[in-house]
């Protein structure tokens, strides 16, 4: 049985989400302890601990010491994941966050896996579903991973209730150089309100459309249903891999600044070398170690990649090859 340090790099619960994904796909069990010792409240949440259970009920796995705030688990999969299921985290937990435990699992899956989730759309710390479906999920669907989600209802803090469906097919990534960017030839959006007057999107709209006058633009307002009040905008360019920025409303925090902030924050991923955002850049560590042989050009290497990287090679008997130092570009190369 593996042995994870979860306070190890930026010790936090990815640490614990890439375990379950590889310990899926490998039939490696692991004990993990020192559960996101380096957040203000360690332990698992419940976000933390749906995810283990609906890896367990895919993978028919035995489990210690899953219980609130543990900071340590043990877990051993039995059989190769398939299923049915639906499950509720019981907070505005985030419904993506926990979907990013799947995604690698469809490359041993029986069959295909089918997942109803409650909990948080769009909330802090986690990327939106409008992030994850745009560009999360198109850019693993071109390295031949079949997955697709729809949004029924959005979830905020802190009431949640959000719902995604997923539906992933068995997957066989391939291997990916996406070490070229390329200019955006557009800019396309959603910016979203649920509960608020509308006119707060169309001025988070405005706030951006006006930092992104250079572009060609494309971006919907969209008034979404769901139980709680929630404001955002997300955005990501066209033409080539998509690179993505997001920004969320919060009580205080005016509409101009939420649109300006995702902007800023497009235009800076724009103008660095890199062909996939930071986020993606994180995201697409496991990938490329389950390709065996690829690379890809991020425009920021940050502690969560690091983190990643060191999780994956506990699993798989690759190395990681990283050129480029934390808070830069970076090529990251697997062979």
């Amino acid at each position: 049985m593996l042995e994870i340090d979860g306070s190890h790099g930026e010790g936090g619960g990815q640490i614990l989400r890439t375990s379950l994904a590889l310990s899926c796909v490998t039939r490696k069990g692991f004990k993990i302890n020192n559960i996101r010792k380096n957040r203000s409240n360690p332990g698992l949440s419940h976000q933390h601990l749906k995810s283990v259970e609906l890896m367990s009920e895919l993978t028919n796995a035995e489990i210690e010491e899953l219980e609130l705030r543990s900071t340590e688990l043990k877990f051993k999969p039995k059989n190769k994941p398939k299923g049915e299921i639906e499950i509720d985290i019981g907070t505005a937990g985030s419904i993506c966050l926990l979907l990013q435990c799947i995604l690698p699992t469809l490359t041993v899956a029986e069959d295909e896996i089918n997942i109803k989730v409650k909990g948080g759309t769009d909330v802090k710390w986690s990327p939106p579903v409008d992030y994850f479906k745009n560009i999360t999920v198109y850019i693993l669907n071109k390295i031949g991973i079949k997955a697709d989600i729809k949004t029924k209802k959005r979830g905020y803090y802190p009431k949640g209730g959000g719902l995604v469906e997923f539906r992933g097919k068995p997957s066989e990534v391939k291997q990916f150089d996406f070490s070229d960017n390329q200019s955006p030839e557009k800019i396309k959006g959603v910016s979203y309100v649920s509960n608020l007057p509308e006119d707060i999107a169309h001025r988070q709209k405005k706030s951006a459309e006006d930092i992104l006058d250079k572009y060609k633009k494309d971006i919907i307002v969209k008034k979404f249903e769901a139980i709680g009040k929630g404001t955002g905008i997300v955005l990501w360019t066209k033409n080539g891999l998509p690179l993505g920025s997001s920004s969320l409303g919060e009580p205080g925090k005016p509409a101009e600044e939420v649109g300006s902030e995702a902007a800023e924050n497009l235009i800076t991923e724009i103008k660095r070398n890199g062909a996939v955002d930071r986020y993606m850049g994180d995201q697409l560590v496991p990938f490329a170690g389950l390709s065996g042989n690829s690379r890809y050009k991020t425009t920021q290497l940050t502690q969560h990649t690091l983190t990643n990287a060191w999780v994956v090679e506990r699993f798989l008997d690759i190395n990681y090859k990283i050129k480029g130092n934390k808070g830069k570009e970076a090529l990251i190369e697997v062979n």
